[in-house]
């Protein structure tokens, strides 16, 4: 039969699979004894079976391997003597390399070799790789692989290597190969992971370019991950994600995979429950079926011992997501004219308008409700922070700025560190600062912003000359302040300048200041958690970033700001009024017990036409001690003689008792009953451990 094999926009024809004496014949008389064939499961894709040694060879190697030349589409075993009968570009520059390489110093030979090793192997990889496709898409004759094994053989676990197109099974081997990959632009094991899903069509057609290069590289690759990848509403609901993050430039591939993945979790428990093991959610997204997706939304929350959901927010994600899975639904019926889709999915969305509140979200909210109730606030210790501070500055100013790498590194971490604690900012803003937005900050002030002050303190003169100011881009786009102290200006424009990046082996095109040596940057919380163990702090763990936001919010109350520096501090710490108060500032046990405690006194006492007009920081009232008399203390042992004795056996008296005597005092006209039942019961109780 013909086939055709397609190579640099050509199309060759050849004959192949003629069956000869047995054998399967290709297009060089290339024969393969069927005993020597290792099958793909359920397919006519095979490959040779490795051998070792050859009986009939002088020195017992084998030459059995072939290559697909890429100009032509025949197969041969010395592939790089057939290229060299070709003219085209890239065989004349591979001529001119072995040339170069031929008249070549000692000194430079071995490398031009390599070099002329390196465009052998790209123009065979290519070649295979063609041949390869082809194989796969008529699902028969031999695949030309890398690394030839015995045994079994999956085609489906073979894929080329993104840079240099060698076919290698990726999962197993991609790290290895990557050392050792013919071209000059490797890829982290992820990307060519997804690139294989995308030869085989394991990825939807409906998968944007976003995804494919940003978001499936970075999930884990298993089976929760492949179905997100073939789901046509799934990808839906990722690109819905994707966009709504777009800006986020650093978090949105992490904030689009979880949902994803979310969403084909959930669609696994939904086939087992159904026992539909190859079900998509354009099969399962009906009104007969909504009790399963309750169910199976509460089971992907997971169920403690208590019968409580163990992740209760995990719920709510899904309600939004079910959602949207309908709604794409609905969609796809519209563009598609199936008015079926369409019904099913309306009527789903009403069910869950309906019902979804009442059997999913209500529990799911209740409970988060009531752990956000009972969690206690731990706020960072003000030693603990004054004495990171001082650790930073002090690491910041010995540090010697030298272009290696490791000193780098312990830059980025101690100024990121410097600046999270400084500014309290969110780490993720941090991250994000780029290149370009620390080349425009502010590094002065204009006279318009002078003549806002009639006259500055010298405090605030001196934080004029030695601080600059960065405005980045904040949560929900909000534009917010960074603000850059004395310390940390020599270490920032030591990140920024691109000989010392170049030096460190940072890449050219990385946009952020504070780069790893990807195209990512250093994470601001992990930095903080870094050095934060590196001295005798009290309470380390109390030092997180989302505490410290805390702890700006909670300490404002103590500072008595009035609204319009509230305003100023909510515009820096990058959040609104509402969230500040509800989420940020903890409930002060200072305040409580004193301003709180005041105006309690002032209603009991009846005091409060007295101190009408002023601040409750301005009232002041003595307390007056009243000592205890000898005949008072004398009636506490008549009433309580066998409290103090030790003849009962309870602990304490109660309010009854205390009572009682209080009320046997009145009758008897003494002194013991101007005390209140609670001072009398201490009376008795610290009498009581007195006598042991």
């Amino acid at each position: 039969m013909s086939t055709e094999t397609q190579s640099a926009g050509k199309t060759t024809v050849c004959t192949k699979n003629k069956e000869v004496d047995g054998y399967s014949k290709l297009a060089i008389g290339r024969k393969i004894d069927e005993e020597n064939r290792i099958y793909s499961k359920n397919s006519s894709i095979y490959i040779k079976e490795h051998t070792k040694s050859n009986e009939k060879s002088k020195d017992g190697r084998v030459f059995d391997r072939a290559h697909a030349c890429l100009f032509c589409g025949k197969l041969f075993t010395n592939i790089q003597v057939h290229l060299e009968k070709h003219t085209d570009e890239r065989i004349k520059d591979l001529k001119e390399a072995k040339r170069k390489a031929n008249i070549a110093n000692y000194k430079e030979k071995p490398y031009l070799l390599r070099e002329v090793k390196r465009l052998q192997n790209l123009l065979r990889a290519e070649g295979d790789h063609v041949h390869n496709l082809k194989v796969m898409e008529n699902n028969s004759d031999e695949l030309l692989v890398a690394r030839r094994r015995k045994g079994t053989f999956d085609a489906h676990e073979y894929g080329p290597c993104p840079q240099c197109l060698e076919w290698i099974r990726l999962r197993d081997n991609y790290a290895k190969h990557r050392d050792t990959c013919s071209s000059k632009n490797g890829c982290a094991t992820s990307v060519a992971n997804v690139q294989q899903y995308i030869f085989e069509k394991r990825v939807s057609p409906e998968a944007s370019i976003e995804l494919k290069k940003e978001v499936f590289p970075s999930m884990m690759q298993d089976d929760i991950t492949r179905i997100a990848m073939e789901d046509r509403l799934i990808l839906e609901v990722g690109e819905y994600h994707f966009s709504s993050n777009f800006a986020n430039k650093i978090k949105r591939k992490n904030y689009t995979s979880y949902r994803m993945r979310l969403a084909a979790r959930l669609l696994t428990l939904l086939r087992k429950e159904l026992n539909m093991p190859n079900a998509s959610y354009l099969d399962l997204i009906k009104g007969e079926y909504f009790s399963a997706f309750v169910k199976c939304s509460i089971e992907a929350c997971g169920v403690t011992d208590d019968e409580e959901l163990k992740y209760p927010s995990t719920a709510l994600k899904l309600g939004f997501d079910v959602s949207r899975l309908a709604g794409a639904k609905s969609c796809y019926g519209i563009t598609n004219r199936k008015d079926e889709l369409r019904n099913e999915a309306d009527d789903f969305t009403k069910l869950v308008e309906k019902l979804w509140k009442v059997h999913v979200k209500k529990r799911a909210a209740t409970l988060l409700e009531e752990r956000q109730f009972n969690k206690k606030t731990e706020l960072p210790l003000p030693d603990d922070v004054a004495k990171l501070a001082k650790y930073l500055v002090d690491s910041l100013k010995s540090l010697k700025l030298t272009a290696d790498p490791a000193v780098f590194q312990r830059v980025v971490v101690l100024t990121e560190a410097r600046l999270l604690l400084y500014n309290r900012r969110r780490p993720g803003e941090l991250e994000a600062i780029r290149l370009s937005t620390y080349r425009k900050r502010s590094q002065g002030v204009d006279e318009t912003d002078l003549n806002l002050r009639a006259e500055l303190t010298k405090m605030e003169k001196t934080l004029l000359e030695t601080q600059e100011l960065l405005e980045i881009r904040g949560k929900c786009g909000k534009k917010v302040p960074v603000l850059l102290p004395l310390e940390v200006k020599d270490a920032m424009n030591y990140l920024a300048d691109p000989i010392v990046r170049d030096k460190c082996g940072i890449q050219r095109d990385n946009p952020y200041i504070f780069a790893n040596t990807r195209h990512l940057s250093v994470r601001a919380g992990n930095a903080l958690n870094l050095v934060k163990y590196e001295i005798d702090l009290r309470r380390p763990d109390r030092i997180l970033a989302t505490n410290l936001r805390k702890h700006t919010a909670t300490i404002s109350q103590v500072m008595g700001l009035d609204d319009q520096q509230l305003k100023w501090l909510q515009r820096h710490m990058g959040h609104t009024e509402r969230v500040h108060l509800q989420h940020y500032r903890a409930t002060s046990g200072l305040i409580e017990r004193i301003d709180i405690a005041k105006l309690m006194l002032l209603q009991e006492k009846n005091m409060v036409g007295r101190f009408a007009g002023l601040r409750l920081e301005d009232i002041t009232f003595e307390v007056k001690r009243i000592p205890w008399t000898i005949e008072e203390v004398e009636e506490v042992k008549v009433y309580f003689k066998e409290y103090l004795e030790g003849t009962t056996q309870k602990k304490c008296p109660g309010m009854k008792e205390c009572l009682h005597a209080i009320q046997n005092s009145k009758l008897k006209g003494t002194i013991l009953q101007r005390r209140s039942w609670e001072t009398l019961k201490k009376k008795v109780s610290h009498m009581m451990h007195a006598k042991k």
